[in-house]
């Protein structure tokens, strides 16, 4: 109930406050939950349509008056996840490793695909796969879980089955009932596939080898 209430609160700093106050309800919603961070964006969009704005800001390697159009493709490209979100989420990824991170939270299609190179690898597929290889990838993996839109859950499950299928079962429970479609491309061909069913693909282990 607390989460809900604070994104609440983000979302209608977005629709209701200052410039500042914008891109901080940004900040903590890109963040937090990517589908509002999405419909949020929208909000501001909106609101600043036709204006060019500028606003004073203060934080590691910037500082001074800069184009707000600027900070929103940074809060976009997740620089200041971290520091909304807390080191503590982080401490065990490597720089790289949290770029990956952010890769599949943010993803658009799921593409794990057998490849007869490395280079033909997709580069979501090969972020989880540098997840993995991270120290303690359950507990980053069930974080990505927790944060990812939908599509990037999906990565995180594959992660999972591979590695702790207790971990996965209890994942897996958060999304009963929820009839969402993914983006999903095979080698012959891209299509929406229903939540349930990519499930229990993920379930038959069709795509451990992948992952590894």
């Amino acid at each position: 109930m607390k989460e809900e209430l604070a994104l609440d609160a983000l979302v209608r700093l977005v629709g209701e406050a200052d410039l500042s106050g914008q891109l901080y309800g940004l900040c903590g919603l890109h963040a937090k939950d990517t589908e509002l961070f999405k419909e949020a964006l929208k909000k501001h969009d909106e609101r600043t349509r036709g204006i060019r704005s500028r606003v004073v800001i203060q934080s590691r390697g910037q500082s001074g008056d800069v184009d707000v159009r600027g900070v929103v493709k940074d809060i976009k490209a997740g620089r200041y996840d971290k520091d909304v979100i807390g080191r503590h989420d982080y401490e065990y990824t490597s720089e790289y490793g949290h770029a990956c991170y952010n890769e599949l939270r943010l993803a658009e299609s799921f593409d794990l695909v057998e490849t007869k190179t490395p280079k033909d690898t997709s580069k979501n597929q090969r972020a989880l796969q540098t997840l993995l290889k991270e120290e303690g990838p359950v507990d980053i993996l069930n974080n990505l879980f927790d944060h990812a839109n939908t599509t990037g859950k999906m990565f995180a499950l594959c992660g999972l089955h591979a590695i702790d299928e207790g971990s996965f079962d209890k994942a897996v429970r958060k999304l009963k009932d929820n009839k969402d479609r993914v983006m999903v491309i095979s080698a012959h061909s891209a299509k929406e596939t229903e939540l349930p069913n990519l499930l229990e693909t993920i379930d038959s282990g069709r795509y451990d080898a992948f992952v590894r």
